[in-house]
C-alpha cells in the first residue's frame, strides 16, 4: 500500500514486514510542476524514533526547543522538565533516550542528578545546554563518565542541537567545537589571578557568593554577618577590582575561574590559600 501526499514526495510504506517507514524529500512545486532537480527522497524508520526530554525553567524556552524537534520524523518529544527535582519521575515514567538539560538548572559548581539517573535509567543520556564558554571546556573529556555525551552553546544553531541528539543517541560524544578550541590566554589568567590577589579571603568569599547570584542579604546569612558588612564588603570589592557595579564583578568571578567550584570546593581551596 502507498499513500501519496498531495503537494509533497511522501509516501507511507506498508509491506510484507511489520515496519512503518517514511519517504520524504525536499520538493519544490511551481507553476510546472514537481522540481525533477530535487534531492531524492530519504527513508526513515519510525521504530527508531529518539525519545526526548526537554529540562529547562523557562516555558518559552522550552517551546522554542520543542517545535525545532517536532519538525524532525526521528525525533519525538515525549516530556519537559522545569525543575530539578522533577528528573527522577519523569525519566523512570517516559525512559527517553536523550534529555536536553540545560545547565540553569544544575547545582552551583556540580551537575546534579545526572549521574545517578544515568545509571540508573541507562542508555538515557544528556545533552547540555551551556552559555559559558569557559564553564566545560577543560571538563569535555570528564563529562561523558558522567552521563554527559554532548555539551553545546545556547549560541548554536539548530542543527547542532539536532546533530548532538542524533550522536548521543547513538552513545558518539558530541561537543560544540567551540568548546573544543577554547583556550583562555593565559596573559587573561595571569591578570585575573593578581587581581584576586587584592582581595582578602573575607572579600574572595563575599565575592563567591555574589558571583552565585546572591542578594547582600542572602550573604549575610551564608556568612552570619550584617546586611550592612556585606555591603561595605561588597563596596570595597568593586573599589579594589575597579567595577562599576555587581553585575561586573561576578563576571570577573567567573572569568577568573573562582566562580566554577561547589562551596566545599571553593572553601578547600580557600582554606588552603588562608
Amino acid at each position: 500500500m502507498t499513500i501519496i501526499f498531495k503537494g509533497s514526495r511522501r509516501r507511507l510504506v506498508a509491506g510484507a514486514a511489520p515496519r512503518l517507514q517514511i519517504w520524504c524529500g525536499s520538493v519544490r512545486a511551481g507553476p510546472g510542476g514537481f522540481d525533477p532537480h530535487a534531492p531524492p527522497p530519504r527513508r526513515i524508520n519510525l521504530l527508531q524514533t529518539i525519545k526526548v526530554v526537554i529540562a529547562n525553567r523557562h516555558r518559552l524556552y522550552r517551546e522554542c526547543i520543542k517545535r525545532v524537534l517536532e519538525l524532525e520524523m526521528d525525533i519525538s518529544v515525549v516530556g519537559e522538565i522545569c525543575r530539578a527535582e522533577e528528573m527522577r519521575d519523569v525519566i523512570s515514567s517516559l525512559r527517553p533516550d536523550v534529555i536536553v538539560y540545560d545547565d540553569e538548572l544544575l547545582d552551583k559548581g556540580s551537575i546534579g542528578p545526572i549521574p545517578e539517573l544515568s545509571k540508573e535509567f541507562a542508555p538515557f543520556r544528556c545533552v547540555l545546554l551551556t552559555s559559558k564558554e569557559n564553564n566545560y571546556h577543560d571538563r569535555l573529556q570528564n563529562l561523558r563518565k558522567l552521563g554527559i555525551y554532548g555539551c553545546i552553546l545556547k549560541s548554536s544553531k539548530a542543527e547542532d542541537l539536532l546533530s548532538a541528539i542524533r550522536n548521543v543517541a547513538k552513545a558518539d560524544p558530541y561537543n560544540d567545537p567551540r568548546l573544543e578550541t577554547y583556550k583562555k590566554p593565559v596573559s587573561l589568567i595571569e591578570k585575573d589571578t593578581a587581581q584576586l590577589d587584592h582581595l582578602t579571603p573575607r572579600e574572595k568569599e563575599v565575592l563567591y557568593w555574589l558571583s552565585q547570584g546572591f542578594s547582600n542579604q542572602n550573604i549575610a546569612q551564608i556568612m552570619f554577618l550584617s546586611e550592612k558588612t556585606v555591603k561595605n564588603h561588597v563596596s570595597r570589592i568593586l573599589k579594589k577590582l575597579d567595577f562599576p557595579d555587581r553585575t561586573q564583578a561576578a563576571v570577573f568571578a567567573w572569568k577568573a575561574g573562582l566562580a566554577q567550584y561547589s562551596p566545599d570546593q571553593f572553601y578547600e581551596i580557600l582554606g588552603k590559600t588562608q
